[in-house]
């Protein structure tokens, strides 16, 4: 369990407590993605995981919808597409809904190695919170989820 620190006396100490230990879990979750990466292939930069893992979530999507998700340019989600492409782990079709626009997919060695990755990620998880009590991560999980309803 983490430490347990004096409650701050005010709301923007508060606010400074928080977005420090969020800085934390930022700078955690960076270094976490590029060793995930890495066990989905040697290539992979964290960038591309992130991508492969929007496509793992939801499902096939155009390359401009994950360019508006992660707010970059469509060269980048190219550049980032064609590495996947070639490490055969992303694949394109044409979009039934538009037969212009492609469609890009997870392949099935790009699902494979997602699945497990995301397995060895709950391992990790359940070891790390091993001394809390179900009730406390969902408490979390609830938190953070309640955090991210009011940032959209």
């Amino acid at each position: 369990m983490a430490l347990m620190t004096a409650v701050p006396s005010d709301r923007s100490e508060a606010t400074r407590a928080l977005e420090h230990e969020f800085g934390v879990v930022l700078r955690r979750v960076r270094r976490k993605q590029a060793a995930r990466a890495k066990m989905v292939h040697p290539e992979l930069p964290a960038a591309s995981y992130s991508m492969l893992t929007a496509l793992y979530e939801s499902g096939p999507r155009r390359s401009s919808e994950l360019a508006d998700l992660f707010a970059i340019d469509k060269g980048a989600v190219s550049r980032q597409v064609a590495r996947l492409e070639r490490l055969g782990l992303v694949t394109r079709q044409t979009d039934p809904d538009d037969g212009r626009a492609q469609l890009l997919s997870l392949t099935d060695l790009g699902r494979e190695r997602l699945a497990e990755v995301a397995r060895r990620r709950r391992e990790w998880y359940d070891d790390r919170l091993s001394d809390w009590s179900v009730a406390e991560i969902a408490h979390l999980a609830e938190e953070l989820g309640r955090y991210n309803g009011v940032l959209d």
